[in-house]
């Protein structure tokens, strides 16, 4: 199973158990303390059993436990990250920081996002793909000043008046040249836009509301 399917609670214990890994692979949590850190419930958690991402076993003893329904409230039941599980915790690592990074920075270039988190081509394919971003082709830039971040694109060409000066610049762009405008009618000339941006213009990225929702940090006492 693919663990960008999973549910956001899912997500949560996975990554919780695999930021907490020693423990997690040794000793175990029980269920009780991974719904009060997670936000996740019983139905959570034994699905992940089946998914074979987790197991059980009871405490001091070393055979496997069935976690069911049924057992989930065996106070001696421990919950153990597995192999699988952590594979599947890794990926959701990377898929939780871009989601993150976009939560925080808003829309941004595929390329923007890559270099910022070391995201890779195949987590954004998987991203878009199960509906957590959605990817608008075409050119975009961006770069930070003065700690926010700013969107360009997609380029438009200078009319046969000529425009504005480039804000770097200050040389206003001939009929018929390339210009990058953001939401304020900030204008750059191409050469200086890629020189902020420090990258080559690519398709653009932006957080769904299922995104944002996995995006989302859990604090206990909040909603899951």
């Amino acid at each position: 199973m693919n663990p960008l399917k999973l549910t956001a609670a899912e997500w949560r214990i996975l990554r919780y158990l695999a930021a907490h890994s020693t423990t997690a692979t040794r000793v175990g949590f029980r269920i009780r303390d991974l719904r009060e850190r997670t936000g996740a419930n019983r139905a959570d958690v034994v699905a992940l059993a089946e998914s074979h991402y987790i197991t059980g076993r009871l405490h001091t003893e070393q055979q496997p436990y069935p976690v069911l329904m049924q057992t989930a409230d065996n106070p001696r039941l421990r919950i153990h990250l597995t192999p699988a599980g952590k594979t599947a915790a890794t990926a959701l690592q990377a898929a939780h920081l871009a989601l993150c990074h976009l939560r925080a920075r808003g829309p941004l270039p595929m390329a923007a996002l890559q270099r910022d988190t070391g995201t890779s081509d195949d987590t954004v394919t998987q991203l878009e793909r199960h509906g957590h971003i959605a990817i608008t082709p075409g050119e975009y830039l961006s770069w930070q000043t003065g700690g926010f971040t700013f969107l360009y694109g997609p380029p438009s060409a200078a009319g046969p008046a000529g425009c504005d000066p480039c804000w770097r610049c200050n040389t206003s762009p001939s009929h018929g040249a390339r210009i990058w405008r953001n939401t304020y009618g900030d204008l750059y000339c191409d050469p200086c836009a890629r020189h902020n941006a420090g990258e080559a213009p690519t398709a653009l990225l932006t957080l769904t509301s299922l995104g944002r929702r996995y995006a989302e940090h859990y604090s206990p006492g909040s909603q899951s």
